[in-house]
């Protein structure tokens, strides 16, 4: 949305130095873009079962069950999520192609399947991991679709499927992993995890993590 609102503001500027429209009359004029706020969704152990549930109980194709739980423990974007393929699940690790903040090329990194994903995956047999009984790979619109459907038939409306990266994350913060190794994961930029940080992780939590970090910083000056 911060986008949609700079991208507004431009072109009306834009129109306004070729006297199309009067600058008084610019709809954005009023709407300053650090006021939007971010989404702050998320998802629950209880929420995810919920979803799962209703999936099976709506009698949702399988490849609705593997989308989410592929989007819930790879920390990935759905449109990442949805063109995973086979390939990329060499023995116990899932090849993922990140795109690092300003850089024009990402890089490919292996990353561990989690268990709970590598059970599941463990039933799916064809090349393309969101696929339909073919093996042909689902569009991105209809299984999104699909899990619309199933947050609604299970009262889940207030998140969505994207809620589960940030979900991810917060989970492996609270869990006491380092930043930059959630970074290796996900693939977001270090700013953006200092914001889930300092607004989902206990105070307590925080301090404990300092203590362990000068803990650590002692240490590493000392063998040296």
């Amino acid at each position: 949305r911060q986008k949609i609102v700079s991208a507004g503001i431009n072109i009306w500027n834009h129109a306004w130095y070729l006297g199309a429209v009067k600058q008084a009359d610019c709809p954005f004029s009023d709407m300053k873009v650090g006021e939007i706020p971010v989404r702050d969704a998320i998802w629950t152990t209880p929420d995810c079962e919920k979803f799962l549930e209703t999936a099976r109980m709506l009698g949702k194709p399988g490849y609705v069950v593997t989308f989410f739980l592929l989007c819930r423990y790879t920390a990935q974007r759905p449109s990442d999520v949805a063109t995973m393929t086979r390939p990329q699940i060499p023995e116990a690790t899932i090849v993922l192609w990140q795109m690092k903040v300003r850089h024009v090329n990402g890089e490919i990194l292996a990353v561990p399947i989690h268990p709970k994903l590598a059970q599941h995956l463990a039933t799916v047999d064809s090349l393309n991991l969101v696929a339909k009984s073919d093996g042909r790979q689902v569009d991105l619109a209809t299984v999104e679709q699909h899990c619309l459907d199933v947050r609604n038939a299970a009262d889940l409306s207030h998140l969505q499927i994207r809620d589960l990266r940030r979900t991810a994350c917060v989970e492996m913060l609270v869990s006491g992993v380092p930043m930059a190794m959630i970074s290796a994961i996900s693939g977001h930029a270090l700013t953006r995890l200092t914001v889930l940080e300092s607004r989902y992780l206990p105070r307590s939590q925080r301090h404990g993590a300092a203590e362990q970090a000068m803990t650590a910083w002692v240490a590493g000056q000392r063998s040296g």
